[in-house]
């Protein structure tokens, strides 16, 4: 028993069994499978295990995720990557109405800073679900640019269609149309833009999974979301401090 407790053989950083819980004492009983999906499986034994020295269960890790990926068409993943921007489209668009209820001392505050975040990470939700949780569909960087594309002009259609009949519905029509005019221009830029920008995070984040052999990690894309976030709630001041008047 001595033996069994202060041999190499039962460190865990050097043996499986026991990073799934097996005693030695209980070297008879197999071992209990990790509980969720293959993908679950593997990410669970790359997290015990950091500091592996032949890479192994990264290798499992990119192997396994390639040959899944494998199985499907360029055609097909570009389609998921369509989707997932629309998907994003739709989740920000509560970011349309978040001025609605906001203290006027906190207006500032919402359009510069709270409404471009939401609206940004909202836009990139269907990649970084992709990301997360079928990494095996993103095996192209030109489908992050699509997806952005297509999100963020999905979005700022849905934006300017609910300014339009919401938002401006009050106004003379002639000061709407000139309105909503400048908005399918500047708005529409801005928001494709931004979502590009933030595509560059998401897939500088997904060449390092790659190069790492790790799972995706958002933290790698986080200053490419500052930027996006910092140019859209700099565009939504500049337009509350000047642009407004313009259209008085």
């Amino acid at each position: 028993m001595k033996k069994e407790y202060l041999s190499t053989e039962y460190e865990p950083a050097l043996n499986d069994r026991l990073r799934t819980g097996t005693a030695p004492s209980e070297k008879s009983v197999a071992p209990v499978p990790a509980a969720g999906s293959e993908l679950e499986r593997i990410r669970h034994s790359i997290g015990q295990e950091p500091f592996c020295p032949d890479g192994s269960k990264r290798a499992e890790y990119l192997a396994y995720i390639t040959e899944r990926g494998a199985e499907h068409s360029c055609v097909f993943l570009l389609l998921v990557s369509l989707a997932a921007g629309f998907a994003g489209a739709l989740f920000a668009v509560p970011g349309c109405f978040v001025n609605t209820g906001a203290v006027a001392s906190f207006r500032y505050f919402t359009l510069a800073v709270f409404a471009p975040f939401l609206e940004e990470v909202l836009k990139q939700s269907g990649m970084l679900w992709l990301l997360e949780k079928r990494p095996w569909l993103v095996r192209y960087s030109k489908q992050f640019f699509l997806s952005a594309f297509f999100g963020g002009l999905t979005f700022a259609v849905l934006e300017n269609l609910i300014y339009y009949y919401v938002y401006l519905a009050v106004l003379p029509q002639e000061r709407r149309l000139q309105v909503i005019a400048f908005r399918w221009a500047a708005c529409t830029t801005l928001h494709v833009c931004c979502t590009l920008i933030s595509s560059l995070g998401l897939r500088r984040a997904w060449k390092s999974q790659y190069a790492a052999g790790k799972p995706f990690e958002i933290q790698n894309a986080l200053p490419f979301f500052v930027i996006a976030v910092t140019v859209h709630g700099a565009y939504n001041l500049c337009a509350v401090l000047f642009l407004e008047r313009l259209f008085r």
